[in-house]
């Protein structure tokens, strides 16, 4: 089987022993299960791709910005920094790590129109 992998932005490959995975046009790689977990457990900066059919998870993370920075995107969700912070899914943190942002803390997810305490 095979298991789709987001590249970091500027790479046009990646190999593991005698593999070589170019990078697609979108900027993913399909790569065998045994060479993706290589892959991810190194400081590459690829990250899982998430099926569009499953929805965000609800545990979010505010990170830091690198200096500049406006915004940030994953899973084709815009996110603003304000104040040189953003607040994102905990499963972005991998693909942001890569691109200069700094994890500052995990939030649980927020209940809302949860029903009175009795």
């Amino acid at each position: 089987m095979s298991k789709p992998l987001r590249a970091p932005g500027g790479t046009s490959e990646v190999s593991v022993g005698t593999n070589i995975y170019p990078v697609d046009a979108d900027g993913t790689i399909e790569a065998t299960d045994e060479d993706a977990a290589v892959i991810l457990s190194g400081p590459s900066g690829f990250t899982e791709v998430m099926p569009a059919a499953e929805p965000l998870p609800t545990d979010i993370t505010t990170m830091t910005a690198p200096p500049g920075c406006t915004g940030a995107s994953f899973a084709g969700i815009e996110f603003d920094v304000i104040n040189g912070k953003v607040h994102v899914p905990v499963v972005a943190v991998n693909e942001l790590v890569s691109h200069g942002f700094v994890a500052d803390v995990v939030v649980p997810p927020l209940v809302l129109d949860a029903p009175p305490a009795e």
